[in-house]
């Protein structure tokens, strides 16, 4: 199995199995919008002193959800 996330520092899978009887709301939940992780840094560096030294990472480098599907 090939996984072609955006880069290769760091990966999220998701295992979907067995009778899901709200399968889109599922795949919602896991889903991660990369220009929010962005935020949520800059808002840590502004608040957080143990982030203030720390870099922002770049969006591309932000690690997706990789779903996998078991077929029933």
């Amino acid at each position: 199995m090939q996984l072609t996330n955006r880069g290769t520092k760091g990966l999220i899978l998701v295992v979907l199995c067995g009778p899901l009887t709200q399968r889109a709301l599922t795949l919602k939940k896991t889903a991660v919008d990369p220009t929010k992780v962005i935020k949520a840094w800059q808002w840590l560096k502004e608040n957080n002193f143990r982030y203030k030294y720390e870099g922002i990472p770049n969006i591309d480098n932000i690690p997706l959800p990789y779903v996998v599907q078991e077929n029933m």
